[in-house]
């Protein structure tokens, strides 16, 4: 199950976020991969383009871990009420923003992986804070032993980032996060949770 929802929040909500994050008192912390723990992990799939981010994880397995767990969770109280859904247990929710790089090309694509191993099944709500480009690229593939997938991914569905759109699917669902070509920056809020 993959399905795109989109103005998932109203724009003035969605303004609200990009305000927040592009706060000089908005805190990024920098991860070298966006596999974390994965920074000397070789791939052979000539498509996968390694790179750094900058993340701020709001919520993990010790709960809330942030000032602004609040104004960034509402995009759950809207998701929610427009897919009749009761969320039982969060798992994570964490900011991540990337950005332009040398070598990167639209059809190419970071790390297929899956987000929470040790707990599915889950759930993955995938937001996108502004508009952009670098896809969201999902794959045929489903969980076998490995988080990640190299050569044998299997592209099967391409989400462009926009604005207020959001991408709802099973978290046992490979996919991967992009760098963006034409734009400077991409910035995701990744949520995982049970319902």
């Amino acid at each position: 199950m993959i399905k795109t929802l989109d103005n998932l929040v109203p724009v003035s909500i969605q303004n609200k976020f990009i305000e927040r994050l592009k706060n000089e008192n908005f805190s990024w912390f920098y991860f070298n991969d966006i596999i974390y723990g994965q920074d000397n992990k070789k791939f052979i799939n000539p498509n996968i383009t390694k790179t750094f981010a900058f993340v701020h994880t709001l919520f993990n397995e010790n709960g809330i871990n942030s000032d602004d767990y609040d104004l960034f969770s509402t995009i759950l109280n809207f998701f929610v009420v427009r897919e009749k859904v009761k969320i039982k247990d969060m798992i994570r929710i964490r900011i991540r923003k990337t950005f332009k790089i040398k070598n990167h090309s639209i059809e190419k694509y970071n790390v297929p992986h899956i987000d929470v191993k040790d707990h599915l099944p889950y759930k993955t709500l995938l937001y996108y804070v502004d508009d952009s480009d670098g896809d969201t690229v999902f794959f045929k593939n489903k969980l076998t032993k490995d988080i990640y997938l190299d050569t044998e991914a299997e592209e099967y569905k391409r989400v462009s980032p926009k604005k207020g759109r959001a991408i709802y699917f099973d978290g046992d669902i490979y996919h991967s996060g992009n760098c963006p070509v034409d734009y400077n920056e991409r910035t995701i809020i990744n949520f995982d949770f049970k319902i």
